[in-house]
């Protein structure tokens, strides 16, 4: 990169807005967040002054009206990510980060798609788990093709709320609002459908799920589901706040399995486990130990995965990169929720939709 500084906008000022203002200020890259906004002033003004913002806001097309920006990045609650990044586009930006998922619905997706390839711009989903080099090698190991192919898969993303047991109430947010992305259908379990769908090897035709309400929130707080790929792979994917933490992404192939214990969130260095029989019953292990920069701490918003995604967000800005998540696989991921919704309502198997050729030819693929 040159030394002129690449100036971001952020949208949402909510918690995890910090991971990206940290990731700024940690970067060897020259990034700055020069403005920002959110639907709560107090919340605009802290990260404006956390993150050093020239100017903050209350509404984001107030900022889109004024600001001359590179790119922007989204950290609001998932249910209007649809709407500010249609306003996004309207408004001339090119290259957008939206915090997964990039949508509640595969129509929203599409629609997207299509918005993205007319104002000929770049809309990329936030997984910042891709962005870790246990996943490229476990991609890796899976393209070499050295445990054979890929039979199943098993993929979940747990942690306990106290308050589910407890049964007393906590604040309001968007996580424990019912009909507004909330509970873990999006929140937890993008994740491993995004997992499975990129380990898979196919694109996915049919999903069955089983959901539990939460009696205190009125959210999915429980989920399980099974996806079923065109080349016969099936996916088990998991998502409860009614569980110890806990995020293994399982491969089995059909001359070994491939695991990681933390696929999602790891902290500091992380070991691929590769197991092989080699008799009736009898295993080997081998541990495969993928080597990071030193964890800052065990926050969240610390993990060094946020610096790698934004600074791959940079390079497509400066047109030497391609997206990592392309809006096909965006809109795959959303597809598969929408089937395995549809399935905990009807308690039968529902049809992944079919991605048209037509919903592909967008900037990004």
């Amino acid at each position: 990169m040159n030394d002129t500084r690449i100036k971001l906008a952020m949208i949402g000022c909510g918690l995890i807005s910090a991971a990206h203002g940290i990731a700024a200020r940690r970067s060897t890259y020259p990034i700055s967040f020069t403005c920002c906004s959110s639907r709560s002033v107090e919340s605009a003004r802290s990260f404006a002054a956390e993150y050093g913002c020239d100017k903050f806001y209350v509404n984001h097309r107030e900022l889109l009206d004024a600001e001359d920006i590179d790119g922007l990045v989204i950290a609001t609650p998932p249910e209007v990510h649809a709407q500010i990044i249609q306003d996004c586009l309207a408004a001339g930006v090119k290259y957008i980060l939206c915090e997964k998922p990039l949508t509640l619905t595969a129509a929203e997706a599409k629609t997207i798609a299509a918005a993205a390839q007319i104002n000929e711009a770049i809309v990329l989903e936030g997984f910042m788990y891709r962005y870790h080099p246990q996943i490229s090698r476990l991609l890796q190991m899976l393209k070499d093709g050295c445990l054979g192919q890929v039979d199943q898969l098993y993929c979940a993303v747990n942690m306990l709320d106290n308050s589910e047991l407890s049964g007393d109430k906590l604040p309001s947010n968007w996580r424990r609002a019912a009909g507004s992305g909330g509970g873990v259908m999006h929140d937890f379990l993008c994740y491993p459908v995004d997992a499975a769908n990129l380990c898979a090897g196919a694109e996915p035709c049919r999903a069955f799920a089983r959901t539990f309400v939460s009696p205190q929130y009125g959210t999915i707080f429980r989920i399980f589901g099974l996806i079923e790929y065109q080349n016969g792979v099936l996916a088990s994917v998991i998502a409860s706040r009614m569980a110890d933490f806990s995020q293994p992404l399982n491969v089995s192939c059909t001359h070994g399995s491939i695991s990681l214990p933390a696929a999602f969130n790891p902290i500091g260095d992380t070991v691929i486990q590769v197991q092989r029989s080699h008799g009736l019953i009898a295993t080997t292990t081998e541990n495969v130990q993928i080597k990071v920069d030193p964890a800052v701490s065990e926050r969240l918003l610390d993990l060094p995965v946020f610096t790698s995604q934004l600074e791959h967000f940079v390079q497509i800005i400066g047109s030497t990169a391609k997206p990592a998540i392309t809006l096909h696989e965006s809109i795959r991921n959303a597809a598969v929720r929408d089937a395995l919704l549809e399935s905990a309502n009807s308690g039968s198997w529902e049809c992944v939709e079919k991605i048209r050729p037509a919903d592909q030819g967008f900037m990004g693929d």
